[in-house]
């Protein structure tokens, strides 16, 4: 069974992103679906940018609409110098972290080894 986006909005204690970012998903989180946070849920971005509309969400976090936000990823990457969530940099409930999710050893360890085998494909290649 599946629950209704506006029913979990509403219900949610926290909210947490992992979608791509598409036409049916850009800003997803705007004004209108803040709104129906009624619990005032945490909300986690660890998505895409684009999915949360930044001034929209920095609106919520001032008027205290949502208890809080967590994310490593902004609309525009480098974070753009008007973005509105520089207002927020030293909120005490803001914690925003460098889009480096991937960045586990293991998935590092990974990573070369997929490098140096195309590196040795191509030089083989080459041969």
């Amino acid at each position: 069974d599946y629950t209704a986006f506006d029913e979990v909005l509403a219900c949610a204690d926290v909210i947490s992103l992992h979608c791509p970012l598409n036409d049916a998903t850009k800003h997803l989180i705007n004004k209108d679906t803040l709104a129906k946070m009624t619990k005032k849920p945490l909300l986690i971005n660890v998505a895409r940018g684009g999915i949360v509309d930044s001034q929209a969400l920095t609106d919520a976090i001032h008027s205290e609409q949502i208890l809080g936000y967590g994310s490593d990823v902004f609309e525009q990457e480098p974070i753009a110098e008007d973005d509105p969530l520089l207002s927020l940099g030293e909120h005490p409930r803001v914690v925003f972290s460098p889009h480096n999710a991937w960045g586990s050893k293991s998935a590092q360890e990974t990573l070369w080894k997929m490098l140096s085998k195309q590196v040795s494909d191509f030089i083989n290649q080459a041969q």
